[in-house]
């Protein structure tokens, strides 16, 4: 679409050939303003340029399932990053930075989630919540109370925390809650989490160019 909200083209079609789509699930612009889109099923980013031409594609490691948003995503010094589950037993995340030719710079590894809490709005209430800063670096955040750490250029980790009073879940919360818990739980096949009597202070996290960390 322009900037005038007209629609322009489409770009791409289903398929597994060049410029073509399985299940894409991530968009995301590179520093050049040319275009990649991850596709989940094929393991694969496409590069388009600013017009929407097909330019080349990437095959890269993807070894376990996520959040669709945070599966791929692309730092402003254009290395690639695909998140991947590190250690199943511990639940530990790692996303892995690659250049455009596929090869594999870094490793940046997550903590463990606990995923032990209730649904909230969609999002299982865990322990830890992870983040990829533009900038390449990870924002980790802890929502069984307000802390959130950002590592800092010389090695020190930035402590960010802040006091908050606890929002008790209302009586139609919980039932809905109860509810949207058995369905989760009946079609991942894993037991009903518990709806605990107060809500966590935050449920998402995002670190944006300019340094600044949003919760929500």
């Amino acid at each position: 679409y322009g900037p005038d909200g007209l629609h322009i083209r489409n770009v791409g079609r289903k398929g597994e050939g060049p410029g073509e789509f399985h299940h894409m699930t991530t968009v995301a612009l590179m520093p050049d303003e040319r275009v990649a889109v991850w596709d989940d099923a094929l393991h694969r980013v496409t590069f388009f340029d600013a017009e929407g031409e097909y330019q080349s594609d990437l095959k890269l490691p993807r070894r376990s399932m996520g959040s669709s948003r945070l599966v791929f995503q692309v730092d402003t010094a254009g290395f690639l990053y695909v998140r991947n589950l590190l250690d199943p037993e511990r639940g530990a995340w790692a996303s892995g930075s690659f250049t455009e030719s596929g090869e594999e710079v870094d490793i940046l590894v997550f903590p463990p989630s606990d995923r032990s809490g209730a649904r909230f709005a969609g999002h299982v209430g865990n322990a830890h919540r992870t983040a990829l800063s533009p900038h390449g670096y990870p924002v980790t955040g802890y929502n069984k109370i307000y802390a959130i750490h950002r590592p800092l250029q010389d090695g020190r980790v930035l402590r960010i925390e802040r006091a908050w009073t606890p929002v008790p879940v209302e009586s139609k919360e919980r039932e809905a809650l109860t509810v949207l818990n058995a369905y989760y739980a009946k079609n991942n096949h894993v037991p009903a989490p518990t709806v605990p009597k107060e809500k966590p202070p935050w449920w998402s996290l995002l670190a944006d160019e300019e340094g600044r960390i949003w919760v929500m």
